[in-house]
């Protein structure tokens, strides 16, 4: 069985599943040893849930497509790498936040792609429910203040409802590290949002009619 048969990226979207279950011992083993029937189990059980994860990420279905498809690559490379006291659904995780999370950064589109994210997303709770359209740039500009591992926290905790101990995990920080820098980046973005409102405000007060 070749790899790239195996990693098929038309089959993505369609995976779609929003959950990752933990592969079986046996698999993992045969999988380190190269052997493609375990490596194309662990793909088809694991595939819709990090494609999921890395398009909630880039918002974008074409570029999740290829980024998946390059992490697959990376957990075939990484094999032996691989170690079996780390559940391995944290081990991928980790590999495809952090590759998403790069390739945002090198095609400049992570502060738009967290701005249409808090405007958005019902679920996040970290800042206000933005509904108007106005408030785009506002959130633009105050997602910029902030530093990346605070964007980076706050994209863990709000995309796929990630517990504390798994953004632990993925950024391997210890739980008091993830509880701490969280609040802080709630309190900057918010700080930072209302911040510039109040200055927005201001500046077209001064304005003459």
């Amino acid at each position: 069985m070749e790899l790239f048969s195996i990693i098929n990226v038309s089959t993505f979207r369609e995976a779609g599943k929003k959950t990752m279950i933990d592969i079986n011992s046996l698999t993992l083993a045969r999988y380190q040893q190269g052997h493609m029937d375990a490596f194309h189990s662990i793909y088809e059980q694991t595939s819709g849930f990090i494609y999921n994860v890395i398009y909630n990420l880039v918002n974008n279905p074409d570029d999740a497509a290829e980024l998946t498809h390059d992490v697959y690559l990376k957990l075939f490379k990484a094999r032996e790498k691989y170690d079996p006291n780390i559940k391995f659904t944290t081990w991928a995780y980790r590999i495809a936040t952090n590759h998403a999370l790069n390739s945002i950064k090198r095609h400049h589109v992570y502060l738009r792609k967290l701005s249409r994210y808090f405007l958005e997303s019902p679920k996040f709770t970290a800042a206000p429910v933005y509904t108007d359209p106005k408030d785009k740039a506002d959130v633009h500009h105050a997602l910029s203040q902030l530093p990346d591992e605070q964007r980076i926290i706050l994209i863990l905790r709000a995309f796929d409802e990630l517990s504390y101990d798994d953004i632990g995990d993925i950024l391997n920080i210890e739980l008091g590290t993830v509880k701490s820098r969280l609040n802080r980046a709630k309190k900057a973005f918010k700080d930072a949002y209302s911040k510039h409102k109040e200055v927005s405000h201001e500046n077209k007060s001064s304005r003459p009619n």
